[in-house]
């Protein structure tokens, strides 16, 4: 049995006992019936049905061994049943997600905090996917940004924010709801407490998680690799590129070569580097048609990398600092950016479809895309509810990294509509970031020193494509000053 309330203008105008299953049902019929004073400050009927979309999935996420079903206009919008947290953030987020999520779990003084972070090879370009519960109730934690950007660190690359399904169980006492009209933040009997138990939280996976995926990294990328020394003398002397001890000889301008070590799709994330099937003649178009000179630097000896990201090297006019991630990065966002712009990418199509598992709104709003997609070499449709294959990639996107980099730029189609030189830009940037030697990957000699030929050519290699600097130079009269020789 239940009891069945009926209320009208704030009152009750009857109330009875029925037979009913367990559980709260809630109908609510002609809301507007006398025209709110904030209707003028409501959005399209789309728009106002998107906010109760969000909303419902944030309280269907805080309350997990609840169902919800909603229903709009008679079309069933969302459906998901009791279940475990996990399997609840996959139902409403999509199973792109079960194998990104590490779980968090710290307890203190009586107080728990538990839920999932995203591996930081993952993440989004916005803090949309990050949640913050208190005693399951949905919350804006003003500090929650600033220490998920603490615990991260350099462990993503700039821009990027991680997914957070954070859930803290406190003593009520502890905590004052009557702060926001919308009860949308909270107030601590003690905020440290709560900071220093999420902090700790994050950093405990973050240090656990991580360091296996690192040395698996490195065990692949210090395997052999192999090396055609059949090409054309470069710039750098050598079959393609003489190293060994890692000098480089002098040479007139020549255009860059396909080589075995970087190759057109250059370096696979942090998983290791794709040589196959690259010959030593293969065209990067990383300089254009006819390149006639280096930018910046040339560079004729390198000693190695220090605190595995930064790169020492010898030039004619110095010695320079080179961070091997951001310089990477800009060799890769010019390269793409440059088949976009010359069509110079094929489209591939895919035997087997990529599965993208999204909500059904977001299906919806990545549909609307498609014909941007389209101008990128993407070729996408929707398939049921809330899944999107992927029938067709460009070859500028490395393999392996096609799902991470299409979320990525749809991400950044969700803020902005870009014009088609912005477009090209976004995918530019997009792929670069994804693609880039990472800090801590572990590089042999011969791909310093292609890296160094391939920066040196680029049209501005002093910075990466998000503004940050690729390289600091130290000139001889600088060490010379810095010693007190002049």
């Amino acid at each position: 049995m239940a009891n069945r309330v009926v209320v009208e203008e704030g009152k009750i105008v009857s109330e009875e006992e029925i037979p009913f299953f367990q559980g709260t049902k809630i109908e609510i019929k002609d809301l507007f019936y006398n025209t709110p004073v904030r209707r003028k400050f409501l959005k399209t009927e789309s728009g106002e049905e998107k906010k109760n979309r969000s909303r419902l999935q944030t309280m269907a996420l805080g309350e997990p061994s609840v169902g919800f079903r909603y229903v709009q206009n008679g079309k069933e919008v969302f459906h998901v049943q009791a279940e475990e947290p996990l399997e609840r953030v996959l139902s409403i987020y999509g199973e792109n997600l079960r194998d990104h999520l590490l779980p968090v779990h710290s307890s203190r003084n009586g107080m728990t905090l538990r839920g999932f972070i995203s591996h930081p090879d993952f993440y989004k370009s916005s803090r949309t996917g990050q949640f913050f519960f208190v005693n399951n109730r949905s919350v804006e934690l003003k500090f929650s940004a600033q220490i998920l950007k603490r615990c991260y660190g350099e462990l993503l690359p700039s821009g990027a924010f991680p997914y957070a399904f954070l859930f803290f169980d406190l003593p009520r006492e502890f905590v004052d709801v009557n702060v926001h009209p919308q009860k949308k933040e909270v107030r601590f009997l003690s905020e440290e407490t709560i900071t220093g138990m999420l902090y700790q939280g994050i950093t405990d996976v973050l240090r656990t998680s991580t360091p296996v995926e690192f040395l698996e990294m490195r065990r692949r990328l210090s395997m052999p690799i192999p090396y055609d020394n059949t090409g054309d003398k470069s710039q750098f002397g050598g079959g393609g590129f003489g190293f060994g001890n890692g000098n480089f000889e002098e040479g007139g301008n020549r255009q860059v070569e396909g080589s075995p070590l970087l190759g057109p799709s250059s370096i696979e994330g942090r998983a290791g580097f794709s040589l196959e099937g690259i010959g030593a003649g293969t065209n990067l178009h990383l300089l254009g048609d006819h390149p006639t000179k280096h930018n910046l630097f040339v560079p004729k000896k390198h000693y190695g990398v220090i605190f595995e990201t930064f790169i020492l090297a010898e030039a004619e006019d110095g010695l320079y600092i080179i961070d091997q991630h951001t310089a990477h990065e800009r060799i890769r966002y010019e390269e793409v950016l440059r088949d976009l712009k010359s069509k110079a990418y094929k489209s591939q199509s895919l035997l087997t479809p990529i599965r993208l598992e999204l909500t059904k709104e977001e299906a919806e709003e990545m549909v609307l895309l498609k014909d941007r997609f389209s101008e990128l070499g993407i070729t996408l449709e929707p398939f049921s509810g809330g899944t999107i294959l992927i029938r067709e990639v460009p070859s500028y996107i490395d393999p392996g990294k096609e799902t991470e980099t299409i979320l990525d730029l749809w991400e950044r189609f969700k803020s902005k509509d870009p014009e088609e030189k912005e477009l090209y830009d976004e995918m530019a940037k997009c792929v670069a970031c994804r693609s880039a030697i990472k800090k801590g990957d572990q590089v042999s000699d011969p791909i310093i020193g292609e890296l160094l030929q391939r920066l040196s050519y680029c049209e501005n290699p002093s910075l990466c494509p998000h503004g940050r600097p690729t390289l600091i130079k130290l000139t001889r009269k600088d060490l010379e000053t810095m010693f007190h020789r002049i």
